[in-house]
């Protein structure tokens, strides 16, 4: 709560996630094996969720390596 009032933050990141997942749908995945997209997805869901910039980067490091 700040000055009295409730940040909505799950909107904000449902708003969010659900623009990055068609982006990742409709420009991502296609471009891969279809044997790999479970896998690159995971990564991108990961990817989303994380909270230390070091795991971002970290993650972000490995998608680039392995795609």
């Amino acid at each position: 709560m700040v000055n009295g009032y409730k940040k909505q933050k799950n909107c904000l990141i449902l708003l969010c996630w659900f623009h990055a997942k068609k982006a990742w749908v409709i420009n991502l995945l296609p471009k891969v094996d279809a044997c790999q997209r479970g896998q690159l997805y995971q990564y991108m869901r990961q990817l989303m969720h994380t909270t230390k910039e070091r795991d971002f980067y970290h993650l972000y490091a490995l998608i680039i390596e392995q795609y």
